[in-house]
């Protein structure tokens, strides 16, 4: 009888602490952007915008009236670009503003959201800063 109640609280502590184990929340898989060039579809612009991913974590493009560089870091599904730096030519108002908006979305990038057609560049509550076409 020793024995079973033994085996009783065995299976019940078991029982027990499988129900309270804690699981790991599934790994969101990192974006893959290494050599994928998107577009931003846009008017007012004297450049077409675009951004391009490098293989070695580098980022270059048109933002709408200057060029510009920087760095990209992924980390599972995050992303922020980093140490951006462009040129800097005056152009007409209306570029201008574009290349204001683009550039600001890059900063305020923390996560993408990528389809065959469309990269999203989300902000850290999840919303659309920017949709970019997909190039390749």
């Amino acid at each position: 009888m020793k024995h079973l109640r033994t085996a009783a609280l065995l299976a019940a502590g078991t029982i027990l602490a499988a129900g309270c184990a804690q699981t790991e929340p599934a790994a969101t898989a990192a974006p893959q952007l290494s050599g994928t060039t998107c577009v931003w579809k846009t008017t007012g612009a004297e450049t077409e915008p675009f951004i391009a991913f490098d293989e070695k974590g580098g980022v270059h493009g048109q933002s709408g009236c200057n060029g510009f560089f920087g760095g990209v870091k992924v980390e599972g599904d995050a992303v922020a670009f980093t140490n951006l730096g462009s040129t800097m030519k005056m152009c007409a108002p209306e570029a201008m503003e574009v290349e204001a908006r683009f550039m600001k979305a890059l900063t305020e990038t923390k996560r993408v959201r990528q389809s065959e057609t469309a990269l999203d560049l989300l902000n850290g509550e999840g919303a659309v800063l920017l949709t970019l076409e997909r190039k390749n």
